[in-house]
């Protein structure tokens, strides 16, 4: 059941939906970056198979990086008073920045196989954080 429950939060959060959590409440500085990852994203779903849009793609990307860069200077609440768990926070933002730099580099090179293996992988790490630093849904 909560693996369902986390499989709607990323569906929702990949559609730029608003959840409620100290991950991306409405109160919570995460929200601003969080939500534009979410929608880039979804913009990478919907045209990695198109290689003429990647160019555009790149932007995308490059908008995603910025937002990663962003969220890691934060602390989610679940990570609050935790150095252990804010400096796990840290490591799977920078892995996740990572990927997208690589990501951006297949973009570029118009490595579409390359592009889709990363876009896997980002969605991998986005699953693992988001099950790790958002709370359960009750």
């Amino acid at each position: 059941m909560v693996s369902f429950l986390n499989l709607i939060a990323g569906l929702a959060l990949a559609l730029g939906l608003s959840l409620s959590s100290p991950l991306a409440c409405a109160d919570s500085p995460l929200k601003g970056p969080m939500k534009s990852m979410g929608g880039g994203f979804f913009a990478l779903q919907q045209g990695i198979n198109d290689v003429s849009q990647y160019p555009a793609l790149e932007g995308t990307v490059q908008g995603m990086i910025a937002d990663a860069k962003t969220a890691q200077t934060m602390i989610p609440a679940m990570a609050l008073g935790k150095p252990l768990e804010t400096e796990a926070y840290n490591a799977q933002m920078s892995a996740l920045i990572t990927t997208l730099s690589q990501l951006e580099t297949a973009l570029k090179a118009k490595d579409s196989a390359q592009a889709l293996s990363l876009l896997k992988q980002v969605n991998t790490q986005k699953i693992q954080g988001h099950t790790r630093f958002k709370p359960k849904q009750d």
